[in-house]
């Protein structure tokens, strides 16, 4: 089972998706919030599997979506436009670069460097 926690600043935007999520036997809405600050804390809390942000693409949400990120790594978050129904995936990865070439191949999408978080 696949636990969710959904961000949206338009309540009836997030209780829609909460609702239509509620009918797939495999994903489980653990939360719900309005508030950014009020998501990171429950988020922290929760530690579900995804967190859905619906927004604006405000620097709030951004903002948000680094603390949730940097507090919860293996956490996947999906932002949603509001506007256009745009979708994006974010996850956390980080690694030590030895040296440019280390950076130069993750930028190229040819790294063999294990990519794993450290803390």
């Amino acid at each position: 089972m696949t636990d969710i926690f959904i961000i949206s600043e338009y309540l009836m935007f997030g209780h829609g998706l909460e609702s239509l999520l509620t009918e797939e036997t495999e994903l489980n809405v653990v939360g719900h919030e309005k508030d950014f600050d009020l998501s990171l804390q429950k988020i922290e809390k929760l530690q579900p599997d995804v967190v859905v942000v619906f927004g604006n693409t405000s620097d709030k949400a951004y903002l948000s979506i680094m603390s949730i990120l940097e507090a919860n790594p293996t956490t996947q978050v999906i932002g949603v436009s509001v506007q256009d129904n745009t979708c994006y995936t974010y996850r956390a990865t980080r690694w030590n670069a030895l040296d440019v070439s280390d950076l130069v191949e993750v930028i190229r999408g040819d790294s063999t460097i294990a990519l794993q978080y450290s803390h």
